[in-house]
This record gives structure tokens, sequence and C-alpha cells, in this order.
């Protein structure tokens, strides 16, 4: 059994040698959710927002599309880390 000490060098080998694949894969979400808070922060104010009808669903919408594409990137990650050389960003 590999003690923690090489684990760790192990995955800092791996993560080095395949750094644009996995900030690729890590890059998706987080820029979709920049986006979102761009696109809130230059609209109304919270209170109006969450009080229509459109801005609540918006939100709803936004949260369920985040929980999937997280999940894919969890997805996503696994791979790479089990076969960086078989996984793309795609």
């Amino acid at each position: 059994m590999r003690g923690p000490i090489k684990l760790l060098t192990d995955a800092w080998e791996v993560f080095t040698s395949n750094t644009k694949l996995f900030l690729g894969i890590y890059l998706v979400p987080a820029v979709l959710s920049f986006l979102f808070v761009i696109l809130f922060e230059t609209g109304s104010s919270e209170e109006e927002m969450f009080s229509s009808v459109t801005g609540g669903l918006l939100f709803v919408a936004f949260v369920i599309s985040m929980m999937v594409v997280n999940v894919m990137m969890g997805i996503a990650m696994m791979k790479a880390v089990s076969d960086p050389a078989g996984s793309t960003v795609k």
C-alpha cells in the first residue's frame, strides 16, 4: 500500500503532466457561473429579480443546469484521471 506522500506525489505528477486537460474540464462550470453572476449583477436588484416569476424560474433553471454540468464535470475528471491520454475536454 502506498503512503500518503507517495499518493500526493503521484497525483501531482498526473496533474502537472495533464494541466491543460484538468483546467479545461474545470473551466466550463466556472465560466458558466461567472456569466450567471455577471448577468444577474448587471440586472435589477435581487429583490426585484426574485419577486418576479420569470426571475425565479430563471434562477431555478440555472441551478438545475449547474447541477447537471457539475455532475458531468465530476465524471469527466474521473475519466481524465483514470485515462489522461484518452481524454479530452470535449
